[in-house]
């Protein structure tokens, strides 16, 4: 039995979601014609994926190879994705573009990878500062 070697390009594929609260109008935009010529002349397939509807979203991080979310933004800096931030200058005083202005003046080079921590001591201490039985 031989062995045959199939070349497949790898699919790429853009991340986009819009959380829980909506954000209708990057719905739209995302669905047009325009974008979808433009994503398909560089290679990329989207995918919308609302937060609301994924078990988890880190999956789909890790799968993309261009993300556009607001919620998840340094997660998607920690796989180094590169990333489109689009703020919904609708949602409470315009936070997000806060947001995305802040990130945009970080020196992400000089970012660190997160290593979670234990939070046993964290635990233990706000059992005991709230009366509870501790070991």
């Amino acid at each position: 039995m031989g062995y045959s070697e199939v070349n497949v390009k790898a699919k790429k594929i853009v991340f986009v979601t819009v959380g829980t609260t909506g954000f209708d109008a990057l719905d739209r935009e995302v669905d047009t014609r325009e974008v979808k010529q433009e994503l398909a002349e560089g290679g990329d397939e989207p995918l919308a994926v609302d937060y609301t509807f994924s078990s988890s979203i880190a999956d789909h991080l890790r799968a993309a190879s261009l993300v556009s979310v607001m919620q998840h933004v340094f997660e998607t800096l920690q796989l180094g994705k590169p990333l489109v931030m689009v703020a919904n200058e609708d949602l409470m005083n315009n936070h997000q573009s806060e947001l995305a202005e802040e990130v945009a003046d970080m020196n992400l080079g000089s970012l660190v990878p997160y290593h979670p921590g234990d939070a046993t001591p964290v635990a233990k201490f706000i059992s005991r500062f709230l009366g509870f039985a501790h070991d």
